[in-house]
């Protein structure tokens, strides 16, 4: 269905241009991502509404991925993995949230653990999305830095779902880039 979609938006935009081949096939490629990453969260925002906890998982969603913006991690070869690993992370996590079962301490440890990741091992590139050798440390100074903000979060809020979604949505980022989850990847 993307590819569909991805196709008929590049038509549209090529419409008044002049595009190689190959600059038509980058551009429904991006398009196709872009897409699929829409849905994915539509679906997330649509689940997290019906279940009543919005609140909750959008919060694990933004501690996720504001860390693997640049912490980077494992990527899956196929696509609906990655539909079900995200829905069950962001879902599932904003669950927990919501029955607070991560109390303030647990949320600490977690991300103490997902600090400890991060020194050791961010940010870890993958074959098609490789790190810049130029990027590196700003990345790893970037990913430090917003662990030890979810840190600060967690210990403002105190009991609030606040740092245990920050914290489960660190842990879960921190886990995929473990050499032993990315080791087929790494670069």
């Amino acid at each position: 269905m993307e590819h569909r979609l991805a196709c008929l938006f590049a038509k549209v935009l090529n419409k008044n241009s002049q595009r190689t081949e190959l600059e038509n096939a980058k551009m429904i490629y991006g398009l196709e991502v872009l897409l699929d990453n829409l849905l994915k969260v539509i679906c997330i925002i649509m689940l997290s509404l019906i279940l009543g906890i919005f609140k909750e998982s959008m919060l694990v969603f933004l501690g996720f991925g504001a860390l693997r913006l640049r912490a980077g991690g494992f990527h899956f070869d196929r696509n609906i993995m990655c539909w079900f690993t995200s829905i069950l992370i962001t879902i599932g996590g904003g669950y927990l949230v919501y029955r607070n079962f991560i109390s303030r301490n647990i949320a600490i440890l977690f991300l103490l653990i997902a600090l400890i990741i991060i020194l050791l091992y961010a940010p870890s590139g993958t074959i098609n999305n490789p790190i810049a050798p130029e990027n590196r440390k700003q990345y790893r100074m970037e990913s430090i830095g917003l662990v030890i903000l979810y840190l600060i979060l967690t210990c403002f809020f105190g009991e609030s779902q606040i740092g245990a979604a920050f914290a489960l949505g660190g842990i879960c980022e921190a886990i995929t880039i473990l050499p032993v989850v990315n080791r087929k990847y790494m670069v």
